[in-house]
């Protein structure tokens, strides 16, 4: 990891992050598969925005980059709600993975 040329040092760009195919039986584009794995490198902690622009597009950045990470931000929320986890957005600071809670199992009832 190295600081973000493009913003500053605020963020950190993921280097050698391999995209992921597949999750929990969903197929997943090239930009969604690495959208994926940077959150989940970094779950529950948050990663900025421009980190996320400069680690999907790393540096051939399309016209609108701001709205098109914002798309597959809400593409990815779309897929991953129902399986439990939500992606957090906390303004001035980034989006943050959460996984899903897990109910603990109740201890046996001894009769």
């Amino acid at each position: 990891m190295q600081l973000c040329p493009t913003c500053g040092g605020v963020g950190e760009v993921a280097e050698g992050l391999t995209p992921l195919r597949e999750f929990h039986g969903h197929r997943l584009g090239p930009k969604l598969g690495l959208l994926l794995a940077l959150l989940l490198q970094h779950e529950g902690r948050f990663v900025s925005h421009q980190s996320i622009i400069v680690t999907l597009w790393n540096g051939s950045e399309p016209e609108d980059v701001s709205n098109s990470a914002k798309v597959n931000i809400y593409r990815l929320r779309s897929l991953l709600r129902p399986l439990g986890y939500e992606i957090e957005v906390q303004y001035c600071t980034g989006y943050r993975l959460k996984a899903p809670r897990v109910q603990p199992v109740p201890p046996a009832v001894r009769i």
